[in-house]
């Protein structure tokens, strides 16, 4: 009960003073606190009073005392005042009730119902809960943990299964929790897709692929369980499977895939992983391009170097392809050159210069983007950096060189060292322009780019530079797709010629001393690499009598024009050019 009285008196001086006594007001609520719908019973009384009026949460004129139930319709602090009036003057007193809302139980509402969450990623859930009084929130999870805010993070050990379940429960004490789930599909993903490396075999090109995977890998060199990973649909009528894979790291595996097709270059592929859970679907797909237009050959003197990218080697054959060596080399190695006493290697990484004859590394320098094509000349180092769209050079005999580099075209990928009246070139060619870059050494001053038109896109275009000779200063580009060299004159810009072929072309070759261009052609009937030569100036393609048992992936010439080189792995096949 709550009650307030106050009591006023009057007072005087002298013999006339006032005795009429002051007026008394007191007022109470029983019970103080109720809900919505209750009643409370107000008891008053006034004092030396003629009337009493009411004010506040109730009105009118009252009796100068009594009881009243009242039943107050809305929530909050209600106020209830008496005043007493009389001859002696007013007072009032006043009494307060609490009045709450109804209890309501409390109610909750997940958002969003489902999810699909890859290993390595969170998600955020919401839990609108109504009821009164205002009910708290709590979480939790079969599979992973959730915060006190509802993010969801899976667990980072492989789980029993792959459904988990993300509960929110309401309690205010008006009635029973109330609670609502929502269900996670935990899946893998791939993160990054990069190519690693080419090798042919007669009848298909093996591509290696590293994938990076947030969560857990299948684990079978089937791939055909779930969860899985499988290349496809299928581009460019390229069709394809993983062969197999090896374990790099906890999260890092090299995928070996197989094409139907001998082409370095089958365009854009696509690898998907899936929903590791029971009747998942695609979780998602990553699109990898291999970039086939690189030498993965050279000659030097009488050595002949070989780029093994599943080995991480690059061998080293005398003139005869007989065996002498190898150079370790590393992952993600992509282009070779060799000259004089040096071999050039670049990868994703670096690019490293060693010795012919000594071992280890001599030189080498980290370029701003992955390293592609290298060249070697003159007493220079070449590389390009497709993904910078610069084109790099450095001295190779100094131990710690440092790269001049310049931006070239959008993505150069080849190049070629060539020393043209007296200066020092590097050619570098964009495949994805069409254009080909003619730089000055040692300071890559563009001296004039040449923009061939017609090429197919996203062919495996393959750059050949005559360094010597009669065809001094000449490039040629091979377009297998669309069966056509073409013949350009660096020194004025313009372009000789084209010619046509037919055939399944995979390389070509500058025969410096015999200014031809030697091109390997695959015979799918005889299972057979070919050869023949084109003559810049003139004429067609003049096939030579000699074959080879086996898919190039490298083609080079002997300095003395005598022999054609066919390099596959750690394998080169010599055979006579005629």
């Amino acid at each position: 009960m709550v009650a307030f009285a106050l009591f006023l008196s009057a007072c005087g001086g002298g013999g006339g003073g006032n005795n009429n006594p002051p007026p008394t007001a007191s007022v109470s609520a029983n019970p103080a606190t109720i809900t919505v719908g209750q009643t409370t019973t107000l008891t008053w009384s006034c004092g030396n009073s003629t009337s009493a009026t009411a004010s506040g949460d109730w009105s009118g004129s009252k009796a100068l005392t009594g009881h009243e139930t009242v039943t107050p319709a809305t929530s909050g602090t209600k106020t209830y005042t008496i005043t007493c009036s009389g001859s002696g003057g007013n007072v009032s007193a006043s009494a307060q009730v609490t009045v709450n809302d109804l209890p309501v139980p409390p109610t909750a509402s997940i958002s969003p119902p489902s999810a699909t969450v890859p290993f390595g990623e969170t998600k955020n859930f919401s839990c609108p809960a109504t009821g009164v009084p205002a009910p708290t929130v709590s979480w939790s999870t079969d599979i992973g943990s959730v915060s006190a805010s509802g993010v969801y993070t899976p667990p980072t050990t492989q789980p029993s299964q792959f459904l988990a379940t993300v509960t929110c429960t309401a309690t205010n004490g008006s009635g029973p929790p109330a609670s609502s789930s929502a269900t996670v599909t935990l899946v893998s993903k791939m993160v990054s897709a990069t190519p690693m490396g080419i090798y042919c075999a007669k009848a298909s090109c093996v591509k290696i692929v590293r994938v990076v995977v947030k969560g857990f890998f299948p684990g079978t060199t089937t791939f055909d369980s779930s969860p899985k990973i499988f290349i496809g649909p299928p581009i460019n009528d390229f069709r394809g499977f993983i062969e197999s894979f090896t374990t790099v790291s906890s999260d890092t595996y090299d995928l070996s895939m197989v094409f139907d097709t001998n082409r370095f270059d089958p365009g854009p592929i696509d690898i998907w992983s899936t929903n590791p859970s029971p009747g998942g679907g695609e979780s998602n797909h990553l699109q990898v391009v291999f970039k086939g237009n690189l030498n993965t050959g050279a000659v030097a003197s009488s050595k002949i170097f070989q780029l093994d990218q599943a080995a991480k080697k690059v061998w080293q054959f005398d003139a005869n392809g007989n065996l002498e060596k190898s150079f370790d080399v590393g992952t993600g190695a992509r282009g070779i050159a060799a000259d004089g006493d040096f071999l050039a290697v670049s990868s994703g990484t670096a690019v490293n210069t060693y010795r012919i004859s000594g071992s280890g590394i001599a030189s080498g320098v980290a370029p701003n983007g992955g390293a592609m094509g290298v060249a070697l000349g003159g007493g220079y180092a070449c590389f390009a950096e497709d993904t910078a769209g610069t084109v790099s050079c450095y001295d190779p005999s100094v131990i710690n060189p440092v790269a001049n580099s310049v931006s070239v075209g959008n993505s150069p990928v080849s190049v070629a060292i060539a020393e043209i009246d007296g200066t020092w070139y590097c050619v570098a060619f964009d495949t994805s322009n069409f254009t080909i870059y003619l730089l000055r050494l040692p300071d890559l001053q563009l001296v004039r780019a040449v923009t061939l038109t017609g090429l197919t896109p996203a062919s495996d275009l393959h750059l050949a530079v005559f360094r010597s000779g009669s065809q001094l200063g000449v490039a040629a580009v091979l377009d297998p797709a669309g069966k056509t060299i073409v013949f350009v004159d660096l020194r004025t810009g313009q372009e000789i010629r084209r010619v046509a072929f037919d055939g399944d072309a995979l390389r070509i070759a500058a025969d410096n001393t015999n200014g031809k261009v030697v091109i390997a052609f695959y015979d799918h009937v005889a299972s057979v690499t070919r050869f023949g030569s084109i003559d810049p100036s003139n004429g067609g393609v003049n096939n030579l009598t000699t074959t080879a048992d086996n898919v190039p992936i490298a083609l080079t010439v002997s300095p003395d024009g005598t022999k054609t080189n066919s390099g596959n792995r750690s394998a080169v096949v010599v055979v006579n050019n005629q």
